[in-house]
């Protein structure tokens, strides 16, 4: 399993989102954003590599 550069929240929150603000966290905000389903959505991916 690879390691990705900026953390992914396991479930929605005010700690997820704070994460996501900060400066170079962009890209994982955007790809995974901090709603259950993405991260769902992101676990599935994770678990075929």
């Amino acid at each position: 399993m690879r390691t990705l550069d900026f953390p992914v929240p396991a479930a929605a929150g005010p700690t997820a989102r704070k994460r996501a603000e900060q400066p170079g966290r962009e890209a994982g905000a955007k790809c995974y954003g901090t709603t259950p389903g993405t991260v769902r959505e992101w676990s599935r991916q994770q678990s075929r590599l």
